[in-house]
């Protein structure tokens, strides 16, 4: 996969501490998914009421992605703590077969992607090493994915875009800069511009 040559400088990302907004497929309403110092979980309802509490390994890594997993219209909650990917049911359980393995730190992410809109999910991850990881669930690289790690400090996750041909594209955008990558990375960008200030 892809090394960046960046000087890493992981400080230049934001990484949101929560607390994430999630909807509880058994209310249909809107909830809170929050983490405590002891990297506890915590989900309340609408109303501020603490429905469950559970203990948890890590800090999230600034994403809590909803997603449908066995595809019944039953909401599961996936974050990302050190190496892992985890998926939790409304109750707090983790769904089986997770934690899966992703083999290197996680600094943020995941976002998640229905591809194919047949609910296989892809999960996006901005590495600790600088470099974007795209993964199916159980922690697999993504068929055909060759890896993006840019000369410079990526400062978020990228963002899927539709190029004027109708190719999807990826938008990374670095300390000083915007890279444009075709859907399956690779080691060279289509593109690169200034950011606008």
């Amino acid at each position: 996969p892809a090394k960046s040559s960046a000087k890493i400088d992981p400080s230049a990302v934001t990484v949101p501490a929560g607390p994430f907004t999630v909807t509880n497929s058994g209310t249909g309403k809107k909830n809170t998914l929050s983490q405590k110092e002891d990297n506890s979980l915590v989900l309340t309802d609408e109303k501020g009421k603490v429905l469950w509490t559970k203990a948890f390994p890590g800090k999230i890594c600034g994403s809590a992605e909803e997603l449908d997993y066995y595809n019944n219209k039953k909401i599961q909650f996936l974050v990302a703590t050190g190496t892992k990917l985890y998926l939790l049911d409304r109750l707090g359980r983790v769904v089986k077969d997770f934690p899966s393995e992703l083999g290197k730190e996680v600094l943020l992410g995941p976002a998640v992607y229905d591809f194919s809109g047949a609910h296989g999910y892809s999960a996006v991850v901005l590495h600790s090493d600088n470099s974007i990881g795209l993964y199916d669930l159980h922690g697999r690289v993504r068929q055909g994915w060759k890896g993006i790690a840019p000369p410079e400090q990526i400062v978020c996750l990228p963002e899927l875009q539709t190029d004027r041909t109708g190719k999807k594209i990826w938008k990374v955008t670095t300390v000083s800069r915007v890279y444009t990558y075709p859907f399956n990375g690779g080691p060279e960008p289509i593109s690169k511009e200034k950011r606008k200030k």
